[in-house]
């Protein structure tokens, strides 16, 4: 962009020199052709050549304006593209910040899962666990049940032993 520039620049300075030069050697060209000329030509043709010299002028001074313009428009350009450049660049940088950002949301969601996976089988063990215990609970339960059976089954017996003791 900054070559573009300064290349525009320079065509610019040349275009000036140009106009410049030109506009010397048509004034050398009519001042030879007036020394020479002059005295040969009438009013009419003065005028004339003065007319034409005029247009001529004229015509370098329009050419040399179309050209300022056509230079002035592609250093516009340039800016203008200069400005998109430094916007696309900016955006660049806020994607890749948020890029920065997903990688390290993706790496937490990584280890999430893995946590979550630990807590699962944790989760599965204290079931299991919990599972277990019902089934002791069920049969202390049953433990107790019979015991209690047993002992009915025992003072049932103690009672017929002191009944047999006392009868014999």
């Amino acid at each position: 962009m900054k070559i573009d520039l300064e290349a525009n620049n320079l065509e610019l300075e040349m275009i000036k020199e140009e106009k410049q030069e030109l506009l010397a050697e048509m004034t050398d060209a009519s001042k030879l052709a007036e020394d020479d000329v002059l005295n040969t030509l009438s009013q009419d043709e003065v005028k004339q050549q003065n007319r034409k010299l005029r247009q001529a002028v004229s015509s370098l001074a329009q050419d040399f304006e179309a050209e300022r313009a056509k230079l002035m428009k592609r250093l516009e350009d340039d800016e203008g593209k200069k400005a998109i450049i430094a916007n696309y660049e900016k955006k660049l940088a806020d994607m890749d910040i948020l890029l920065e950002e997903l990688d390290r949301k993706e790496t937490e969601l990584c280890e999430m899962k893995i946590e979550n996976e630990a807590c699962l089988e944790y989760e599965n063990m204290v079931e299991e666990m919990a599972q277990e215990i019902l089934k002791k609970e069920e049969e202390v339960d049953d433990f107790e049940k019979k015991i209690r059976g047993l002992e009915e089954v025992l003072g049932i017996q103690e009672g017929y032993t002191e009944n047999l003791e006392a009868y014999n």
